[in-house]
């Protein structure tokens, strides 16, 4: 939805602009491939959201595999908790919590981001981590 939404924006831009040309946009603002199936919110698929919300507390497969399905299935509600992740003893649930921020497009979470960066012991993880800075900070068109 929010892409789409940035979509429909950029392009609504360029006509009012009286553009003779039009503008191409990167990737990351046009997704048409973005939404494949339509969710229809039934009983169970709240009770699935409640499940992968679950496992956002749960062990570390839990874990990976609660991040995954959270953004598949639009469980918004439970997409604040992924910044709490970065405190996580393990480094790929750290990981893997600053890449689902850029599915999200929770660009309200780069202080969190920011912070897990700088407090990052592990080498590989911190370089990971900052990688996945970069592409958040890239949503909003900051260059750094």
């Amino acid at each position: 939805m929010v892409r789409a939404a940035k979509w429909i924006f950029f392009f609504q831009l360029t006509l009012i602009s009286n553009k003779e040309e039009l503008i191409s946009y990167p990737e990351n603002v046009v997704c048409p491939d973005f939404f494949k199936n339509e969710i229809i919110y039934t009983k169970e698929i709240k009770n699935l959201q409640t499940k992968f919300h679950k496992q956002l507390s749960g062990t570390k497969a839990e874990k990976l595999d609660g991040i995954e399905k959270v953004i598949e299935l639009a469980c918004w509600s439970s997409k604040k908790w992924i910044p709490g992740m970065f405190r996580n003893m393990d480094a790929d649930v750290r990981l893997k919590a600053s890449w689902a921020l850029i599915q999200l497009e929770k660009t309200n979470a780069i202080p969190d981001l920011k912070a897990a960066v700088l407090t990052e012991k592990n080498t590989k993880t911190k370089e990971g981590l900052e990688k996945n800075l970069k592409a958040l900070k890239g949503i909003l068109g900051v260059k750094s």
